[in-house]
């Protein structure tokens, strides 16, 4: 049987696509490789911009709504900063992407889950997707299967990316410690080299880690285990189960389409090296492959807009987001005192996640006063 597009991957980029083409009355194979719902490692945070993009329904899911957020410098030197609007919306992975995924499915996409997609190959015609169960015909491919999907080796293309190594633990603690922390979050920069440390609070526990450069840290492990001291959190634990995962952080422009494929998400590497936040990408790029694929099943368009258009909308974004993590990651103090002494540059930072503003607008407002905060280092 040949269907119009089959979606590789199912997470938000491709349980959005999958939903997205769908609905609107073409034959969509969606395959998964696990079973829905699946735990998924994750802080779980979904910029407040996600609302721009997702139909209201997504907010059923939502565990906590955070308006506040603190900046630390190692542990310390709490910076305390609240938006008169929401900062991030908490999920959590497997009640979120399944959320996905069952819109997909009650708008008719074919969705084969425990099915893991084994080679690709690509013709004039269609394309072939074989898995460890069949092999399955389609006029277009979209590549959703994650950082080490199979999909973007099978037909040659590989995303300029930066890997990240994180440590995420799902943590419950004592009511005083929970209660403490539940109404922010907070990222702690120098916690790592490279990288930072976060508590997002969720229903009725925390999701914190800290992650970083794999070239730079290799082993988060301790990193993990010196950032809950410092936070004093240690001997507030109750349960606690760890996991361990990379991230493909954007690292410039590159070739997302083959002949018949697009990548989207993860496996195009649509992460946010700033923030390290990738589903709001990954929806967006989602939802872009179904609005080209839809465009040339019609006949109207060919693959190459959706590289372009990825390009408009996420590469030129995520450009700029590089430029400010090179300031914070490596400089991570000084990236800290711009917090700490400019209000205007975190108030800058909360249009960014609610989608009034872009990392350009943030970038020309923060390079000026990156030379005022580097003028006393430079000095001894």
């Amino acid at each position: 049987m040949k269907y119009d597009i089959i979606v590789a991957g199912l997470g938000p980029a491709g349980a959005t696509a999958a939903y997205e083409l769908s609905k609107k009355g073409f034959k969509v194979l969606a395959l998964e490789k696990q079973k829905h719902p699946r735990y998924k490692p994750c802080g779980g945070g979904l910029t407040a911009k996600i609302e721009n993009i997702l139909e209201p329904d997504f907010k059923s899911v939502v565990e906590r709504t955070i308006y506040k957020v603190n900046f630390t410098f190692r542990g310390s030197g709490d910076t305390h900063i609240k938006s008169d609007h929401p900062v991030v919306y908490m999920v959590m992975r497997d009640v979120f992407d399944n959320f996905l995924v069952e819109k997909a499915r009650a708008s008719g996409a074919e969705i084969h889950e425990q099915e893991k997609v084994t080679h690709v190959e690509e013709t004039k015609d269609n394309v072939l997707v074989t898995t460890e169960k069949n092999t399955y015909s389609a006029s277009l491919l979209i590549g959703a299967d994650g950082v080490n999907g199979i999909v973007a080796r099978s037909v040659g293309l590989k995303p300029k990316k930066k890997t990240a190594v994180l440590i995420e633990g799902e943590v419950n603690v004592k009511e005083t410690a929970f209660n403490k922390l539940c109404d922010e979050i907070l990222f702690d920069f120098g916690s790592v080299p490279y990288g930072y440390g976060w508590i997002f609070p969720k229903a009725n526990h925390l999701s914190l880690g800290v992650g970083g450069l794999k070239k730079k840290i290799k082993n988060p492990g301790p990193y993990y285990s010196e950032f809950l001291l410092n936070k004093n959190l240690l001997n507030e634990i109750e349960s606690e189960h760890k996991f361990g995962y990379t991230v493909p952080l954007f690292n410039g422009r590159s070739k997302i389409t083959s002949l018949r494929t697009m990548l989207a998400g993860d496996a195009a590497a649509l992460v946010d090296s700033f923030l390290g936040e990738g589903i709001y990408y990954a929806v967006r790029s989602g939802q872009i492959a179904a609005e080209v694929s839809q465009e040339i099943l019609n006949g109207n368009n060919t693959i190459a807009s959706y590289e372009e258009r990825i390009a408009q909308e996420i590469f030129s974004e995520l450009h700029y987001a590089r430029k400010i993590d090179m300031v914070f990651y490596s400089f991570p103090k000084i990236g800290y005192n711009l917090l700490k002494k400019h209000p205007d540059f975190y108030e800058q930072i909360f249009d960014v996640v609610s989608g009034k503003a872009g990392y350009k607008q943030l970038w020309n407002k923060m390079k000026r006063k990156v030379v005022i905060e580097t003028l006393p280092f430079l000095s001894y």
